[in-house]
Order: C-alpha cells, then sequence, then structure tokens
C-alpha cells in the first residue's frame, strides 16, 4: 500500500475576498465620519456602521481560526489512519487477510 499524502491550504485567499467589503464599508464611513460635525445625527450613525463592522470581522476572524483548526485536527486524524492502516499493511498478518 502506497503512502497516501494530504496538504492543507492555510492561505486565506478567499478569506481575504470575504472580508474585504467589510473592511470597505468601515473605511468608507471613517472617511464620511470625518466630513460631518462630531454631535450630528450622521455622526453617530457613522460611529454605529464601524463599530458593527469592527464586531463582525472579530466574530468571523474567531470563526476562520476554529475552521482552520478543524480541518488540522481532521488531516492529523487522516494521517493518523493511514499510518496505521500501513503499519498494519506490513505485519506478518496470514495470507488471507494480506492485500497483493
Amino acid at each position: 500500500m502506497e503512502p497516501v499524502s494530504y496538504t492543507i491550504d492555510t492561505s486565506r485567499g478567499s478569506a481575504d475576498k470575504a472580508i474585504e467589503p467589510i473592511l470597505e464599508l468601515s473605511w468608507g464611513a471613517q472617511i464620511r465620519r470625518r466630513e460631518v460635525a462630531k454631535d450630528s445625527l450622521a455622526f453617530h450613525a457613522r460611529t454605529e456602521t464601524i463599530v458593527h463592522t469592527t464586531r463582525w470581522q472579530k466574530k468571523f476572524a474567531a470563526f476562520l481560526e476554529r475552521l482552520s483548526a478543524v480541518a488540522m485536527e481532521r488531516a492529523r486524524a487522516i494521517e493518523s489512519t493511514s499510518k496505521t492502516l500501513q503499519s498494519v499493511d506490513q505485519t506478518d498478518s496470514p495470507s488471507l487477510f494480506r492485500v497483493q
């Protein structure tokens, strides 16, 4: 039996693409907030937008970390199972059970 190799892509290219619109929304709100008076309703509304996007970014980052951890756990389990199967195949077992 040949060894099985699994690789995990830990790049966050698609995650960066997913969070980019949220960052742009936050940046845009920060820029527009500077254009209005501090005590105005528009200032407070834009501040709320910034607060909510920051909370969402934190939740999304935590989700990505958990997703990465689960993927790593599964990859280790697959690798462990593969090694176990290889060691069983290499032992002297009756020819009835040996794969040839």
